[in-house]
Parts: C-alpha cells; structure tokens; sequence
C-alpha cells in the first residue's frame, strides 16, 4: 500500500488520488523513489532534485521535473519491482489459508490496494 501511494503521490492525478501531487517532496518525505533516486542520480541531477524538496508549492512544471529524475535515477523502475514483489509475497500469503470468503476478500483488497489509482 505505501508503495503505490509513494507512488501515486509524483505520478497520480490530483482528481483521482485527492491529495495534492508532489505533497511528498513538499513534506521531504523520504520515500523510496526520493531515497533511491538520491543515491543514483550523478551530482548536478541530484542537485535539482534536492532543488525540488520542500518547497512551499510546486508548478506543473516543477512536479514534471521531479518525474523525469526519479525515472532517470531508476528509482521508478524499482518501486514498481517492489511492489510486484511484495504483492505475490502477500498474495503467496493467502494461498496458504484454506479457500473461504474471507481468504477472496483479502485477496481482493490487496489488488486493489496495489493496483489504486487514487
């Protein structure tokens, strides 16, 4: 869950998540994304994107930055793998409780904690 949110927080859309985009780097919330792309990114890139926290608010243009580093840096590649790799862990799981209502129902709770767009 805190990994899609992570996620969904530089990447959302602010209609659908309902929180502001980029209130993670506003906050300098140390995120995955922000904690990989920092030990990444080469010295000027790490600059900007350290530019980029804390700031009282952020241009479309600013939050577009932001995203173009945490691709650059790998970082989102990486988040995504882990929340792959956590979500057939959780779904690894359930597989061991006998088939019942509840054992569906967290399953589905967890695809659509992993999968949510907003």
């Amino acid at each position: 869950f805190q990994l899609r949110d992570d996620y969904l927080g530089i990447f959302g859309k602010f209609e659908e998540f309902g929180k502001p985009i980029g209130s993670d780097l506003q906050e300098s919330k140390a995120t995955m994304l922000l904690i990989h792309a920092l030990k990444q990114l080469p010295g000027a890139e790490k600059s900007e994107l350290q530019a980029l926290l804390g700031r009282s608010s952020y241009s479309a243009n600013d939050i577009q930055k932001a995203q173009e580093l945490f691709y650059q840096s790998g970082s989102v590649e990486k988040l995504l793998n882990a929340i792959k790799e956590f979500s057939h862990a959780a779904q690894a799981a359930l597989d061991v409780l006998p088939e019942s209502m509840p054992r569906e129902m967290l399953k589905t709770l967890s695809d659509y904690l992993i999968n949510r767009e907003k």
